[in-house]
């Protein structure tokens, strides 16, 4: 099945995600692109794409399953395909349940909107610091930051793997 990713996290086309690169130092390659400079490839092996979430309303994504990594353009068009030939990259290893529910709560008595990440059923804990939900964001090829962006209302879909981690 295709799964496509997006370039740029942005409509402007200024901020790129470099999921293709991430994707790529995750299953243990160096990435041949020329607009990388390759002091910026040690960001990438910091936080390597190793899973990705989707909407999956039919759960059509089952482990075994044929991945096509691709980015889109306009109208859904493939841009580029970037996991030919990769056979780390070329099945779905596994796929879990996902859901982010966004609640507010007290903190300090100030009200604060805040996620809870629960995957197969079970809350991702987010550890006394909150770096299990960061390394958790880190994983999908974001920074927490941005996954709080991406993902800044409730959300159910699953949680596509292509190594071995499971949460």
């Amino acid at each position: 099945m295709t799964l496509g990713f997006m370039q740029y996290f942005d409509k402007q086309k200024k901020e790129p995600t470099h999921f293709r690169e991430k994707i790529l130092v995750g299953a243990g390659f160096i990435p041949q692109n020329p607009n990388i400079h390759p002091k910026g490839l040690i960001d990438f092996i910091g936080r390597p794409k190793i899973h990705t979430i989707r909407r999956d309303p039919h759960n059509r994504w089952k482990a075994g399953r044929k991945i096509e990594m691709v980015y889109r353009g306009a109208g859904y068009r493939i841009i580029d395909h970037f996991n030919k030939g990769i056979p780390e990259l070329e099945k779905c290893v596994s796929v879990q349940n996902f859901k982010i529910r966004w609640d507010i709560i007290l903190i300090g008595g100030v009200p604060k909107k805040v996620p809870f990440i629960v995957i197969d059923g079970a809350l991702l804990d987010p550890g006394v610091d909150g770096k299990e939900y960061e390394r958790f964001a880190l994983n999908d090829g974001l920074t927490w930051e941005q996954f709080c962006k991406w993902f800044s209302k409730d959300f159910t879909g699953n949680l596509i793997h292509w190594t071995d981690l499971k949460y």
